[in-house]
Protein backbone atom coordinates (compact mmCIF):
# COMPACT_ATOMS: atom_id res chain seq x y z
CA UNK A 1 0.00 0.00 0.00
CA UNK A 2 3.39 2.43 1.09
CA UNK A 3 4.55 1.67 -2.78
CA UNK A 4 1.07 2.76 -4.11
CA UNK A 5 0.83 6.00 -2.10
CA UNK A 6 4.41 6.44 -3.31
CA UNK A 7 3.72 6.40 -6.84
CA UNK A 8 -0.21 7.71 -6.80
CA UNK A 9 1.42 10.98 -8.42
CA UNK A 10 1.86 9.74 -11.54
CA UNK A 11 -2.02 8.96 -11.79
CA UNK A 12 -2.76 12.62 -10.77
CA UNK A 13 0.06 14.09 -13.69
CA UNK A 14 -1.19 11.56 -16.31
CA UNK A 15 -5.08 12.80 -15.39
CA UNK A 16 -3.81 15.89 -15.42
CA UNK A 17 -2.15 15.88 -19.08
CA UNK A 18 -5.23 14.13 -21.12
CA UNK A 19 -7.18 16.26 -19.60
CA UNK A 20 -5.50 19.16 -21.03
CA UNK A 21 -5.27 17.85 -24.07
CA UNK A 22 -9.03 17.25 -24.00
CA UNK A 23 -9.36 20.54 -23.33
CA UNK A 24 -7.26 21.74 -26.25
CA UNK A 25 -9.21 19.46 -28.58
CA UNK A 26 -12.88 20.89 -27.45
CA UNK A 27 -11.58 23.97 -28.43
CA UNK A 28 -10.50 23.21 -31.80
CA UNK A 29 -12.69 20.15 -32.77
CA UNK A 30 -15.71 20.64 -30.98
CA UNK A 31 -17.62 17.71 -28.58
CA UNK A 32 -18.25 15.71 -31.82
CA UNK A 33 -14.72 14.29 -32.10
CA UNK A 34 -13.82 10.77 -30.97
CA UNK A 35 -10.61 11.43 -29.70
CA UNK A 36 -12.05 14.51 -27.44
CA UNK A 37 -14.51 12.39 -26.00
CA UNK A 38 -11.81 9.24 -25.02
CA UNK A 39 -9.46 11.98 -23.93
CA UNK A 40 -11.70 13.08 -21.29
CA UNK A 41 -12.86 10.08 -20.42
CA UNK A 42 -9.43 8.95 -19.95
CA UNK A 43 -8.44 11.62 -17.90
CA UNK A 44 -11.90 11.40 -15.96
CA UNK A 45 -10.87 7.37 -15.46
CA UNK A 46 -7.54 8.10 -14.00
CA UNK A 47 -8.68 10.88 -11.97
CA UNK A 48 -11.01 9.42 -9.67
CA UNK A 49 -8.39 6.34 -9.72
CA UNK A 50 -5.79 8.71 -7.80
CA UNK A 51 -8.88 10.29 -5.81
CA UNK A 52 -9.81 6.66 -4.19
CA UNK A 53 -5.62 6.14 -3.76
CA UNK A 54 -4.84 9.62 -1.82
CA UNK A 55 -8.43 9.64 -0.21
CA UNK A 56 -6.62 10.52 3.13
CA UNK A 57 -4.24 12.94 1.84
CA UNK A 58 -7.12 15.00 -0.20
CA UNK A 59 -9.49 15.01 2.57
CA UNK A 60 -6.92 16.96 4.53
CA UNK A 61 -6.00 18.97 1.60
CA UNK A 62 -9.77 20.05 1.67
CA UNK A 63 -9.49 21.05 5.27
CA UNK A 64 -7.18 23.86 4.74
CA UNK A 65 -8.32 27.24 4.71
CA UNK A 66 -5.49 28.45 1.03
CA UNK A 67 -7.12 25.07 -0.38
CA UNK A 68 -10.59 27.08 -0.51
CA UNK A 69 -9.06 29.83 -2.33
CA UNK A 70 -7.40 27.86 -4.32
CA UNK A 71 -10.43 25.84 -5.53
CA UNK A 72 -12.25 29.19 -5.90
CA UNK A 73 -9.29 29.96 -8.53
CA UNK A 74 -9.43 27.05 -10.10
CA UNK A 75 -13.11 27.02 -10.79
CA UNK A 76 -13.13 30.55 -11.76
CA UNK A 77 -10.60 30.02 -14.38
CA UNK A 78 -11.99 26.70 -15.35
CA UNK A 79 -15.79 28.22 -15.78
CA UNK A 80 -13.72 31.20 -17.92
CA UNK A 81 -12.24 28.87 -20.07
CA UNK A 82 -15.54 26.51 -20.55
CA UNK A 83 -17.64 29.96 -21.32
CA UNK A 84 -14.76 31.32 -23.59
CA UNK A 85 -15.39 27.82 -25.25
CA UNK A 86 -18.78 28.34 -25.59
CA UNK A 87 -18.68 31.66 -27.41
CA UNK A 88 -16.60 30.55 -29.48
CA UNK A 89 -18.60 27.64 -30.48
CA UNK A 90 -21.67 29.68 -30.85
CA UNK A 91 -20.40 32.63 -32.56
CA UNK A 92 -18.63 29.88 -35.65
CA UNK A 93 -22.18 28.24 -35.57
CA UNK A 94 -24.05 31.76 -36.31
CA UNK A 95 -21.83 33.96 -38.07
CA UNK A 96 -22.64 37.65 -38.07
CA UNK A 97 -20.72 40.08 -40.02
CA UNK A 98 -20.68 43.98 -39.73
CA UNK A 99 -19.63 45.32 -42.60
CA UNK A 100 -17.65 49.08 -41.78
CA UNK A 101 -16.51 49.05 -45.57
CA UNK A 102 -16.55 52.15 -47.48
CA UNK A 103 -17.27 49.41 -50.34
CA UNK A 104 -19.10 47.00 -48.56
CA UNK A 105 -16.39 44.15 -49.32
CA UNK A 106 -17.67 42.20 -46.47
CA UNK A 107 -21.31 41.33 -47.47
CA UNK A 108 -22.79 40.82 -50.85
CA UNK A 109 -24.71 43.04 -52.97
CA UNK A 110 -28.03 43.63 -53.67
CA UNK A 111 -28.06 42.02 -56.90
CA UNK A 112 -25.88 39.09 -55.90
CA UNK A 113 -28.09 38.03 -52.98
CA UNK A 114 -31.41 38.36 -55.26
CA UNK A 115 -29.54 36.13 -57.65
CA UNK A 116 -28.84 33.64 -54.86
CA UNK A 117 -32.13 33.56 -53.67
CA UNK A 118 -33.99 33.05 -57.20
CA UNK A 119 -31.20 29.68 -57.71
CA UNK A 120 -33.87 26.69 -58.52
CA UNK A 121 -31.59 24.12 -59.53
CA UNK A 122 -28.85 22.51 -57.04
CA UNK A 123 -24.98 23.68 -57.71
CA UNK A 124 -21.92 22.30 -56.60
CA UNK A 125 -19.06 24.30 -55.84
CA UNK A 126 -15.42 22.48 -55.27
CA UNK A 127 -12.34 24.54 -54.46
CA UNK A 128 -9.30 22.74 -54.90
CA UNK A 129 -6.79 24.40 -52.27
CA UNK A 130 -4.48 23.39 -49.90
CA UNK A 131 -4.13 24.77 -46.66
CA UNK A 132 -1.23 27.57 -47.71
CA UNK A 133 -2.47 28.24 -51.25
CA UNK A 134 -2.69 31.44 -51.49
CA UNK A 135 -6.13 33.18 -51.40
CA UNK A 136 -7.81 30.32 -49.83
CA UNK A 137 -8.80 31.97 -46.68
CA UNK A 138 -10.87 34.73 -49.40
CA UNK A 139 -12.38 31.74 -51.28
CA UNK A 140 -14.00 30.36 -48.06
CA UNK A 141 -15.39 33.28 -46.76
CA UNK A 142 -17.32 34.14 -50.24
CA UNK A 143 -18.49 31.12 -50.72
CA UNK A 144 -20.28 31.03 -47.01
CA UNK A 145 -21.57 34.16 -47.73
CA UNK A 146 -22.75 33.04 -50.56
CA UNK A 147 -24.20 29.94 -48.44
CA UNK A 148 -25.87 32.28 -46.50
CA UNK A 149 -28.63 33.42 -49.14
CA UNK A 150 -29.61 29.94 -50.81
CA UNK A 151 -30.03 26.36 -49.90
CA UNK A 152 -28.99 25.12 -53.54
CA UNK A 153 -25.51 25.39 -52.79
CA UNK A 154 -23.16 23.33 -52.07
CA UNK A 155 -19.61 23.74 -51.09
CA UNK A 156 -16.70 20.95 -51.06
CA UNK A 157 -13.35 21.70 -50.45
CA UNK A 158 -10.38 19.40 -51.80
CA UNK A 159 -6.73 19.14 -50.93
CA UNK A 160 -5.53 18.39 -54.30
CA UNK A 161 -2.29 16.79 -52.40
CA UNK A 162 -4.51 14.92 -49.98
CA UNK A 163 -6.24 13.95 -53.48
CA UNK A 164 -4.17 13.72 -56.65
CA UNK A 165 -6.78 11.58 -57.87
CA UNK A 166 -9.52 13.65 -57.91
CA UNK A 167 -7.13 16.46 -58.62
CA UNK A 168 -6.23 14.98 -61.52
CA UNK A 169 -9.60 14.11 -62.67
CA UNK A 170 -10.94 17.68 -62.59
CA UNK A 171 -7.62 19.17 -64.54
CA UNK A 172 -6.41 20.69 -61.54
CA UNK A 173 -2.51 20.93 -60.94
CA UNK A 174 -0.24 22.98 -58.66
CA UNK A 175 -1.31 24.92 -55.51
CA UNK A 176 -3.02 27.57 -56.54
CA UNK A 177 -6.96 27.98 -55.68
CA UNK A 178 -9.64 26.63 -58.28
CA UNK A 179 -12.89 26.84 -57.78
CA UNK A 180 -15.01 23.90 -59.90
CA UNK A 181 -19.10 25.21 -60.01
CA UNK A 182 -21.56 22.73 -61.75
CA UNK A 183 -24.52 22.29 -61.82
CA UNK A 184 -25.99 18.45 -62.73
CA UNK A 185 -26.07 17.62 -66.12
CA UNK A 186 -24.23 20.41 -66.90
CA UNK A 187 -20.03 21.34 -67.89
CA UNK A 188 -18.58 23.30 -64.66
CA UNK A 189 -17.32 26.52 -65.03
CA UNK A 190 -14.03 26.86 -63.73
CA UNK A 191 -11.92 29.71 -61.70
CA UNK A 192 -8.68 30.22 -61.10
CA UNK A 193 -6.93 31.73 -58.34
CA UNK A 194 -8.55 34.42 -55.92
CA UNK A 195 -12.06 35.37 -56.99
CA UNK A 196 -14.24 37.44 -56.27
CA UNK A 197 -17.99 38.22 -55.68
CA UNK A 198 -18.46 39.20 -59.52
CA UNK A 199 -16.65 36.26 -60.54
CA UNK A 200 -18.61 33.91 -58.10
CA UNK A 201 -22.18 35.26 -59.76
CA UNK A 202 -21.27 35.14 -62.94
CA UNK A 203 -20.03 31.37 -62.68
CA UNK A 204 -23.74 30.51 -61.07
CA UNK A 205 -25.34 32.25 -63.59
CA UNK A 206 -23.08 30.68 -66.29
CA UNK A 207 -23.99 27.20 -64.23
CA UNK A 208 -27.49 27.77 -63.74
CA UNK A 209 -29.07 29.88 -66.70
CA UNK A 210 -31.17 27.81 -68.78
CA UNK A 211 -31.58 30.55 -71.26
CA UNK A 212 -28.41 31.35 -73.56
CA UNK A 213 -29.80 34.81 -74.52
CA UNK A 214 -29.07 35.84 -78.09
CA UNK A 215 -27.93 39.71 -78.29
CA UNK A 216 -27.18 41.21 -82.18
CA UNK A 217 -24.70 44.02 -82.48
CA UNK A 218 -25.06 45.79 -85.78
CA UNK A 219 -21.95 46.54 -87.35
CA UNK A 220 -22.58 47.70 -90.90
CA UNK A 221 -22.92 51.59 -89.78
CA UNK A 222 -19.71 52.37 -88.41
CA UNK A 223 -20.69 51.64 -84.69
CA UNK A 224 -18.34 50.79 -82.15
CA UNK A 225 -16.25 47.21 -82.04
CA UNK A 226 -17.33 45.13 -79.47
CA UNK A 227 -14.28 43.40 -80.12
CA UNK A 228 -12.65 46.70 -79.35
CA UNK A 229 -11.18 46.06 -75.57
CA UNK A 230 -7.93 48.00 -75.87
CA UNK A 231 -8.53 51.50 -77.19
CA UNK A 232 -10.33 53.66 -74.53
CA UNK A 233 -13.50 54.09 -76.67
CA UNK A 234 -13.89 50.89 -77.14
CA UNK A 235 -16.66 48.57 -76.39
CA UNK A 236 -15.40 45.24 -75.90
CA UNK A 237 -15.39 45.67 -71.87
CA UNK A 238 -18.86 45.32 -71.81
CA UNK A 239 -19.48 42.77 -74.24
CA UNK A 240 -17.12 40.32 -72.24
CA UNK A 241 -19.39 41.27 -69.18
CA UNK A 242 -22.35 39.95 -71.20
CA UNK A 243 -21.18 37.01 -72.28
CA UNK A 244 -19.31 36.32 -68.84
CA UNK A 245 -23.30 36.46 -67.77
CA UNK A 246 -24.57 33.70 -70.39
CA UNK A 247 -25.19 36.28 -73.46
CA UNK A 248 -23.93 35.28 -76.61
CA UNK A 249 -23.04 38.62 -78.96
CA UNK A 250 -23.49 38.01 -82.40
CA UNK A 251 -21.96 40.43 -85.07
CA UNK A 252 -25.31 41.32 -87.13
CA UNK A 253 -25.69 43.38 -90.46
CA UNK A 254 -29.10 44.42 -91.17
CA UNK A 255 -28.92 45.24 -94.46
CA UNK A 256 -27.54 42.50 -95.93
CA UNK A 257 -28.62 39.59 -93.64
CA UNK A 258 -31.44 41.40 -91.66
CA UNK A 259 -32.00 40.46 -88.36
CA UNK A 260 -32.51 36.92 -87.40
CA UNK A 261 -35.92 35.33 -85.45
CA UNK A 262 -33.35 34.35 -82.61
CA UNK A 263 -32.39 37.34 -81.83
CA UNK A 264 -33.44 38.42 -78.61
CA UNK A 265 -32.01 41.53 -78.78
CA UNK A 266 -30.26 44.42 -81.32
CA UNK A 267 -27.62 47.02 -80.14
CA UNK A 268 -26.65 49.89 -82.19
CA UNK A 269 -23.52 51.99 -80.64
CA UNK A 270 -22.45 54.66 -81.91
CA UNK A 271 -23.20 54.31 -85.34
CA UNK A 272 -21.25 57.01 -87.81
CA UNK A 273 -22.96 56.31 -91.20
CA UNK A 274 -26.55 57.79 -91.92
CA UNK A 275 -28.49 54.09 -91.82
CA UNK A 276 -30.66 53.44 -95.07
CA UNK A 277 -34.18 53.41 -95.33
CA UNK A 278 -33.77 49.26 -95.91
CA UNK A 279 -32.18 49.36 -92.89
CA UNK A 280 -34.71 51.46 -90.88
CA UNK A 281 -37.71 49.45 -92.51
CA UNK A 282 -35.96 46.04 -90.56
CA UNK A 283 -35.43 47.88 -87.55
CA UNK A 284 -39.26 49.23 -87.19
CA UNK A 285 -41.13 45.68 -88.76
CA UNK A 286 -38.58 44.36 -85.49
CA UNK A 287 -39.95 46.37 -82.55
CA UNK A 288 -43.22 45.98 -84.17
CA UNK A 289 -42.96 42.18 -84.07
CA UNK A 290 -41.84 42.28 -80.27
CA UNK A 291 -38.48 42.70 -80.52
CA UNK A 292 -36.12 44.68 -77.97
CA UNK A 293 -33.82 47.53 -79.53
CA UNK A 294 -31.11 48.90 -77.05
CA UNK A 295 -29.42 52.17 -79.36
CA UNK A 296 -26.25 54.35 -77.51
CA UNK A 297 -26.71 57.20 -80.10
CA UNK A 298 -24.02 60.48 -79.77
CA UNK A 299 -24.71 64.11 -80.38
CA UNK A 300 -24.78 64.89 -84.07
CA UNK A 301 -25.35 61.36 -85.31
CA UNK A 302 -27.15 59.26 -87.64
CA UNK A 303 -30.34 62.01 -88.32
CA UNK A 304 -32.47 59.73 -89.86
CA UNK A 305 -31.80 56.57 -86.88
CA UNK A 306 -33.08 59.85 -84.24
CA UNK A 307 -36.07 60.62 -86.21
CA UNK A 308 -37.32 57.22 -86.94
CA UNK A 309 -36.71 56.84 -82.48
CA UNK A 310 -39.67 59.99 -82.50
CA UNK A 311 -42.02 57.36 -83.84
CA UNK A 312 -41.72 55.69 -80.28
CA UNK A 313 -41.90 58.73 -77.79
CA UNK A 314 -37.96 59.06 -78.67
CA UNK A 315 -37.11 62.53 -78.80
CA UNK A 316 -33.55 63.18 -79.44
CA UNK A 317 -32.16 66.41 -80.46
CA UNK A 318 -28.86 66.49 -81.89
CA UNK A 319 -27.29 68.56 -79.74
CA UNK A 320 -24.50 68.19 -77.26
CA UNK A 321 -25.96 68.98 -73.64
CA UNK A 322 -24.73 71.22 -71.14
CA UNK A 323 -25.57 71.51 -67.31
CA UNK A 324 -23.45 74.39 -65.66
CA UNK A 325 -25.06 73.47 -62.14
CA UNK A 326 -21.99 71.88 -60.18
CA UNK A 327 -23.63 68.92 -58.68
CA UNK A 328 -24.79 67.70 -61.74
CA UNK A 329 -20.86 67.74 -63.04
CA UNK A 330 -17.99 65.45 -62.51
CA UNK A 331 -15.15 67.91 -60.73
CA UNK A 332 -12.21 68.61 -62.62
CA UNK A 333 -14.29 68.67 -66.23
CA UNK A 334 -16.35 71.20 -68.23
CA UNK A 335 -19.53 71.55 -68.28
CA UNK A 336 -20.15 68.77 -70.79
CA UNK A 337 -19.35 66.20 -68.34
CA UNK A 338 -22.52 65.25 -66.60
CA UNK A 339 -22.95 63.03 -63.05
CA UNK A 340 -26.56 62.63 -63.39
CA UNK A 341 -28.69 61.33 -60.56
CA UNK A 342 -30.71 57.74 -60.71
CA UNK A 343 -34.23 59.06 -60.83
CA UNK A 344 -35.13 55.33 -58.83
CA UNK A 345 -38.57 54.92 -60.15
CA UNK A 346 -37.49 52.34 -63.28
CA UNK A 347 -36.43 48.78 -62.90
CA UNK A 348 -32.80 49.49 -64.58
CA UNK A 349 -31.72 52.41 -62.28
CA UNK A 350 -33.84 51.96 -59.01
CA UNK A 351 -30.92 50.20 -56.99
CA UNK A 352 -28.24 52.58 -59.05
CA UNK A 353 -26.73 56.23 -57.26
CA UNK A 354 -25.62 57.76 -60.52
CA UNK A 355 -24.08 57.93 -63.51
CA UNK A 356 -21.30 59.50 -65.76
CA UNK A 357 -21.62 61.08 -69.35
CA UNK A 358 -19.02 63.35 -71.28
CA UNK A 359 -21.11 65.00 -74.04
CA UNK A 360 -24.26 63.40 -74.52
CA UNK A 361 -27.28 64.29 -76.31
CA UNK A 362 -30.89 64.59 -74.65
CA UNK A 363 -33.34 61.56 -74.92
CA UNK A 364 -36.76 63.27 -73.99
CA UNK A 365 -39.74 61.27 -73.47
CA UNK A 366 -42.88 62.24 -75.82
CA UNK A 367 -45.76 61.04 -73.09
CA UNK A 368 -48.36 62.22 -75.48
CA UNK A 369 -47.99 59.61 -77.46
CA UNK A 370 -50.37 57.10 -78.18
CA UNK A 371 -49.77 53.09 -78.53
CA UNK A 372 -46.41 53.17 -76.13
CA UNK A 373 -45.71 54.13 -72.68
CA UNK A 374 -42.13 56.35 -72.50
CA UNK A 375 -40.42 56.65 -69.08
CA UNK A 376 -37.60 59.64 -68.67
CA UNK A 377 -34.47 57.15 -66.73
CA UNK A 378 -32.02 59.59 -66.19
CA UNK A 379 -32.57 63.50 -66.35
CA UNK A 380 -30.44 66.51 -66.01
CA UNK A 381 -31.04 69.79 -64.10
CA UNK A 382 -33.30 72.43 -64.55
CA UNK A 383 -30.21 74.88 -65.06
CA UNK A 384 -29.19 72.07 -68.25
CA UNK A 385 -29.21 73.76 -72.22
CA UNK A 386 -28.62 72.03 -75.54
CA UNK A 387 -25.74 74.01 -77.55
CA UNK A 388 -26.52 74.25 -81.32
CA UNK A 389 -23.33 74.26 -83.73
CA UNK A 390 -24.53 77.93 -84.22
CA UNK A 391 -26.20 80.20 -82.15
CA UNK A 392 -26.59 80.70 -78.26
CA UNK A 393 -27.31 77.84 -76.47
CA UNK A 394 -31.49 76.42 -75.78
CA UNK A 395 -31.72 76.83 -71.63
CA UNK A 396 -35.08 74.91 -71.19
CA UNK A 397 -34.19 71.69 -69.03
CA UNK A 398 -34.27 69.38 -67.74
CA UNK A 399 -33.44 66.83 -70.41
CA UNK A 400 -33.92 63.10 -69.93
CA UNK A 401 -30.38 61.40 -71.18
CA UNK A 402 -31.92 57.97 -70.61
CA UNK A 403 -35.41 56.86 -71.56
CA UNK A 404 -37.05 53.65 -72.17
CA UNK A 405 -40.50 52.70 -74.61
CA UNK A 406 -42.20 50.17 -74.36
CA UNK A 407 -45.19 49.45 -77.42
CA UNK A 408 -48.15 48.24 -75.92
CA UNK A 409 -50.74 48.69 -79.22
CA UNK A 410 -48.64 48.51 -82.08
CA UNK A 411 -51.20 48.76 -84.49
CA UNK A 412 -52.06 52.03 -83.20
CA UNK A 413 -48.78 53.05 -84.24
CA UNK A 414 -49.62 52.10 -87.74
CA UNK A 415 -46.94 51.57 -90.85
CA UNK A 416 -43.56 53.45 -91.42
CA UNK A 417 -44.56 54.23 -94.98
CA UNK A 418 -47.46 53.83 -97.24
CA UNK A 419 -46.36 51.17 -99.20
CA UNK A 420 -45.14 49.16 -96.65
CA UNK A 421 -45.79 45.56 -96.66
CA UNK A 422 -48.00 43.90 -93.90
CA UNK A 423 -46.29 43.43 -90.58
CA UNK A 424 -46.29 40.60 -88.36
CA UNK A 425 -47.53 42.81 -85.20
CA UNK A 426 -46.76 41.86 -81.62
CA UNK A 427 -47.13 44.03 -78.32
CA UNK A 428 -44.28 43.78 -76.06
CA UNK A 429 -41.91 45.36 -78.04
CA UNK A 430 -39.46 47.55 -75.85
CA UNK A 431 -36.50 50.62 -77.02
CA UNK A 432 -34.14 52.41 -74.88
CA UNK A 433 -31.78 55.19 -76.16
CA UNK A 434 -28.96 56.37 -74.44
CA UNK A 435 -27.82 59.90 -75.58
CA UNK A 436 -24.34 59.02 -75.21
CA UNK A 437 -21.92 55.60 -76.22
CA UNK A 438 -18.93 56.59 -74.03
CA UNK A 439 -20.36 55.73 -70.46
CA UNK A 440 -19.96 52.19 -71.81
CA UNK A 441 -16.20 52.57 -73.15
CA UNK A 442 -13.43 51.07 -71.77
CA UNK A 443 -12.67 54.61 -69.91
CA UNK A 444 -16.53 55.52 -69.02
CA UNK A 445 -17.54 52.06 -67.59
CA UNK A 446 -15.41 52.47 -64.49
CA UNK A 447 -17.40 55.88 -63.72
CA UNK A 448 -20.26 55.69 -61.22
CA UNK A 449 -22.53 52.96 -62.26
CA UNK A 450 -22.34 53.20 -65.53
CA UNK A 451 -21.59 49.58 -66.24
CA UNK A 452 -24.75 48.76 -63.89
CA UNK A 453 -26.77 50.82 -66.38
CA UNK A 454 -25.36 48.98 -69.65
CA UNK A 455 -25.97 45.49 -68.07
CA UNK A 456 -29.07 46.41 -66.23
CA UNK A 457 -30.91 47.58 -69.64
CA UNK A 458 -29.71 44.23 -71.37
CA UNK A 459 -31.38 42.21 -68.60
CA UNK A 460 -34.15 44.51 -68.61
CA UNK A 461 -34.76 44.09 -72.10
CA UNK A 462 -34.65 40.27 -72.15
CA UNK A 463 -36.42 39.82 -69.01
CA UNK A 464 -33.75 38.65 -66.90
CA UNK A 465 -34.85 40.21 -63.74
CA UNK A 466 -32.21 38.36 -61.16
CA UNK A 467 -29.56 40.41 -63.05
CA UNK A 468 -30.80 43.87 -62.65
CA UNK A 469 -29.28 45.50 -59.88
CA UNK A 470 -26.74 47.16 -58.34
CA UNK A 471 -23.41 45.00 -58.54
CA UNK A 472 -20.45 44.80 -56.14
CA UNK A 473 -17.76 47.53 -55.80
CA UNK A 474 -14.56 46.68 -56.56
CA UNK A 475 -12.74 45.03 -53.90
CA UNK A 476 -11.25 47.83 -51.60
CA UNK A 477 -7.87 46.55 -50.68
CA UNK A 478 -6.09 47.20 -47.04
CA UNK A 479 -3.20 49.41 -47.24
CA UNK A 480 -1.06 50.46 -44.07
CA UNK A 481 1.15 52.82 -43.67
CA UNK A 482 4.62 52.80 -42.56
CA UNK A 483 3.60 54.77 -39.66
CA UNK A 484 0.13 52.17 -39.47
CA UNK A 485 2.48 49.56 -39.05
CA UNK A 486 4.62 50.88 -36.75
CA UNK A 487 1.52 51.91 -34.33
CA UNK A 488 0.76 47.91 -34.83
CA UNK A 489 3.58 47.12 -33.62
CA UNK A 490 3.81 48.94 -30.58
CA UNK A 491 0.65 48.24 -29.57
CA UNK A 492 0.33 44.53 -29.97
CA UNK A 493 4.37 44.05 -29.20
CA UNK A 494 4.82 46.13 -26.29
CA UNK A 495 1.74 47.58 -25.02
CA UNK A 496 -0.65 44.78 -24.29
CA UNK A 497 2.46 42.59 -22.86
CA UNK A 498 3.44 45.44 -20.97
CA UNK A 499 0.12 45.63 -19.30
CA UNK A 500 -0.36 42.19 -18.92
CA UNK A 501 3.01 41.89 -16.84
CA UNK A 502 2.09 45.30 -14.71
CA UNK A 503 -1.19 43.44 -13.92
CA UNK A 504 0.67 40.34 -12.59
CA UNK A 505 3.37 42.16 -10.74
CA UNK A 506 0.43 44.82 -9.17
CA UNK A 507 -1.91 41.73 -7.69
CA UNK A 508 1.37 40.00 -6.68
CA UNK A 509 2.25 42.72 -5.04
CA UNK A 510 -1.28 43.11 -3.15
CA UNK A 511 -1.30 39.57 -2.11
CA UNK A 512 2.17 39.41 -0.42
CA UNK A 513 1.13 42.84 1.64
CA UNK A 514 -2.66 41.97 2.21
Amino acid sequence: MALIDRWAWTLGLAAGVLGLGALLGLAMDGMGSGSVQNLGLAAIGLGLLYAAVRREALLAWFREASTTRTLSNVLATALAFALTVGLVTLAGRNEQTLDLTRTGRNTLSDQSIRMLEGMTIPVQATAFATALSPGREEVARLLRRAQGHTDQLTVEFVDPIAAPAQARDAGITGEQSVVMVQAPGRPPVRMDGTIDETDLISALVEATSEVLHQVCWTVDHGEADPDDETSAAGLGGVRTALERLNYQVTLTRLVAEGIEPSCELVVIARPVLTLSDQAIAKLDAYVLGGGQLFVLLEPQQSPNLSAWLGRYGLITPPWPLEDPRASYQIAGADASALWLPSEGGHPITSDLAGFAFIGARAVDPDYQLEGVEVDGLVWTSDDARQRPSSGNPLANGPYAVVSASRIDAPRALGPLTRDAPPLSLQAGGRVVVVGDADFASRRGAQLANNTDLFLNTIAWLVREPAQVGARPSPAEALRLSQGDLAVQAVLFVVLWPALAIAGAVAVLVRRRYR
